[in-house]
């Protein structure tokens, strides 16, 4: 237990460190290079005063998490699973937010191209879990507080996880500090979870891990955010929770802690089937539904703040469904 917090306070006060006294540098460098944000116009107007501020600031986070690995020397499978996804869900990030940026448009990627990526890096991960985590093919079920063996089957759910939560984490990534508030919420409930329940100590450590690079991340993107973490960050971010998650086989517990993000993703689900269906009509002001509030007068500090209250009490829910 001594080894056990000792790592945990390296890999949070590592991450959070790195994060904040590196911050100011390289938002130096993204302003220096002319790599800003590019806000559509279709979004509400108050974000048009955004244009131009420093962009892929989530390139900070992935780092400060990784980094603590270097230090403690610690490598197991679970860590080159994690790596691996990560990686390359912040060079599909990347890639997106580079065609903004060069291209001086909104719009990167097109949709196709990146669900065509990212079902490939959910493929990957649900193979790898599969094969080389058999612990994580045991589904874990809230409120009845057992676990069941699924075998091959975890493979889609790991898929449909990674899917909705990667999408979900950037269409909340629509507020300055909104994304990272939330995610520090749900690393730190998962840290809590395995420390009481799984005693996992990699997936406690990558956990706390995310907190703190997180934490100082809103040093820097809180309002008025000097810096945005882009796609590189909201995709990447769901994928680092998608992949944690995973190794527990908490998927369902998921849904609960992150309750905001579900809430995000299906306003805009709700916003499109209503259109659609009620020919025009519009159900929400505007979605994801962050901005329907904005829209209604809200500001931006006041839906980050009883956004982040949510989800806080999502968590302690979910923690009492599950102990």
């Amino acid at each position: 237990m001594e080894i056990y917090i000792k790592n945990s306070l390296i890999f949070f006060s590592t991450s959070f460190l790195w994060v904040l006294l590196t911050g100011k540098f390289f938002i130096h460098f993204l302003k220096k290079n002319d790599i800003g944000q590019r806000i559509r116009k279709d979004g509400p107007s108050s974000h048009l005063k955004k244009k131009g501020i420093p962009t892929m600031g989530g390139i900070l986070i992935i780092v400060g998490i990784i980094l603590p690995l270097l230090i403690t020397k610690i490598w197991n499978y679970q860590i080159f699973i994690f790596t691996l996804v990560v990686v390359s869900t912040v060079l599909l990030g990347l890639s997106d937010d580079l065609i903004k940026v060069t291209k001086k448009r909104a719009q990167g990627l097109k949709a196709r191209q990146k669900m065509f990526f990212q079902v490939l890096i959910a493929i990957i991960l649900a193979i790898l879990i599969y094969n080389f985590l058999p612990e994580a093919r045991m589904l874990f079920i809230p409120f009845f507080k057992t676990k069941v063996d699924l075998d091959i089957y975890i493979i889609p759910i790991i898929i449909l996880t990674f899917l909705a939560t990667v999408n979900s984490v950037n269409l909340t990534d629509g507020l300055d500090g909104l994304a990272a508030s939330i995610t520090t919420v749900v690393a730190i409930t998962l840290f809590v979870f395995i420390t009481i329940i799984n005693r996992d100590f990699t997936t406690a450590y990558l956990s706390i891990s995310t907190a703190g690079a997180c934490l100082g991340f809103l040093w820097y993107n809180s309002k008025p955010a000097s810096v945005f973490m882009g796609d590189l960050g909201s995709l990447s971010l769901g994928a680092v929770i998608t992949v944690l998650f995973s190794f527990e086989g908490l998927e369902i517990l998921l849904i609960f802690v992150g309750g905001i993000f579900v809430i995000e993703a299906l306003s805009v689900i709700f916003q499109v089937v209503y259109f659609k269906y009620f020919k025009g009509k519009r159900l929400f002001l505007m979605a994801p539904i962050h901005h329907h509030y904005e829209l209604k007068g809200y500001s931006e500090a006041k839906i980050v703040y009883r956004f982040t209250l949510l989800s806080i009490l999502f968590s302690i829910f979910s923690i009492m469904i599950s102990i």
